[in-house]
């Protein structure tokens, strides 16, 4: 979830292209604005987190968003239930 520039509050589906220590890259369908926030989670990885997009560039049909860890570090993981 991201706030756009218009203040509207995007929700999207999204794919992990790559996960680090200090960052994600994602494919998502539609543009991101860059230094937006952005909050993320995964039931299938569990895990969340909060992320400021870096940079987001078109590819093919889809783009691709690097963004870098925020809110005092990577990720949150989560214990099975």
């Amino acid at each position: 979830m991201w706030t756009d520039r218009t203040g509207q509050s995007r929700w999207a589906m999204v794919r992990i292209l790559d996960l680090s220590e200090s960052g994600v890259r994602l494919e998502v369908p539609q543009p991101v604005d860059t230094l937006s926030a952005i909050s993320f989670s995964s039931d299938d990885m569990k895990m969340s987190g909060q992320a400021i997009v870096r940079f987001c560039r078109r590819q093919g049909t889809k783009y691709v968003v690097g963004a870098e860890f925020s809110g005092g570090g990577p990720v949150q993981l989560h214990s099975p239930a």
